[in-house]
């Protein structure tokens, strides 16, 4: 409960209230049923409050698409929805099919504008040669990085006010987070690496802890960033997107532009812990001043 990306959250109060009643108890993580979808736990949806978004989910699809289809044209629009709802959701499969592809060489492209193409190896661990053409430009991947950076604080500031802790929640206090199967733990002195152009993480933390025990002989772990350390680093979030489920609070994220250090929290209850870097990271200054408005 002293690691700063639990100590707001309202569900891991109640996971520690009753693990308290034996001292040898340690929180309860969330089990992993091997070949299920990782779905957040409905306890914890119910304790944050995070079922604002699955209850308003119609009307951000809707602000989401009107918005997207005014900045970056309706067809490319529809083509970027039905990609992540439809290819990138549906697992391995359609995440190496030519449409998800597509989309992260629109992703490379973009990181590259802003980045020495020599530096790619610093901030993510698999830069694929061959991909195919790009689904969209730079410009159209930075519209929709910044459509939603606006949105996520919009409606992040409407959870936090339902939110049960709501008198003291702050932007500082929201961490999205990511469930790994290492080969080995990360050093204390190693930075991290994405591993691709586009990753999965979450708002919730059960379902990264199913992630982190999906692979038997693995490290379980979880890194962890507080919000601003993504700023504008937001491809897509589950809750916007049309026929996407809420259920996993996915969030897409790009690389970084730099490579990030880690802070290990050591292990709890059987997931090493990791905390990255939560200095935010600004890309438009690190462009040099590139503009692309």
């Amino acid at each position: 409960m002293q690691l700063p990306q639990y100590r707001d959250s309202a569900f891991a109060m109640e996971l520690f209230l009753d693990a308290i009643h034996d001292q040898d108890q340690p929180l309860q993580r969330s089990t992993n049923v091997p070949g299920s979808v990782k779905w957040a736990d409905g306890s914890e949806i119910a304790a944050e409050k995070l079922s604002y978004f699955q209850d308003q989910k119609g009307q951000l699809e809707h602000e989401f698409l009107v918005e997207l289809s005014d900045r970056i044209g309706e067809a490319k629009a529809f083509e970027f929805c039905h990609t992540v709802a439809v290819d990138w959701f549906s697992g391995a499969k359609g995440r190496r099919g030519p449409r998800v592809s597509g989309l992260k060489a629109a992703v490379r492209e973009y990181v590259v504008a802003l980045i020495k193409p020599s530096e790619l190896k610093d901030v993510v661990i698999l830069d694929q040669q061959d991909l195919p053409a790009a689904m969209l430009s730079a410009l159209d991947v930075a519209r929709i990085l910044q459509l939603n950076h606006e949105l996520l604080y919009k409606h992040l500031e409407a959870w936090k006010a339902v939110h049960p802790n709501a008198d003291c929640l702050s932007s500082d206090d929201i961490f999205l987070r990511r469930g790994l199967g290492l080969d080995q733990a990360f050093e204390e002195h190693d930075v991290y690496r994405e591993l691709d152009f586009i990753n999965s993480y979450s708002l919730a933390f059960s379902s990264p802890e199913k992630f982190a025990q999906m692979q038997k002989n693995k490290v379980a772990a979880i890194v962890n960033g507080d919000l601003a350390l993504f700023d504008h680093r937001v491809l897509f979030f589950s809750p916007f997107v049309p026929g996407m489920m809420v259920g996993q609070l996915e969030l897409g994220i790009i690389p970084a532009l730099k490579a990030l250090p880690l802070k290990s929290q050591g292990e709890h209850a059987g997931i090493q812990e990791y905390l990255l870097d939560p200095r935010p990271f600004d890309h438009w200054e690190a462009a040099g001043g590139l503009d692309f408005e």
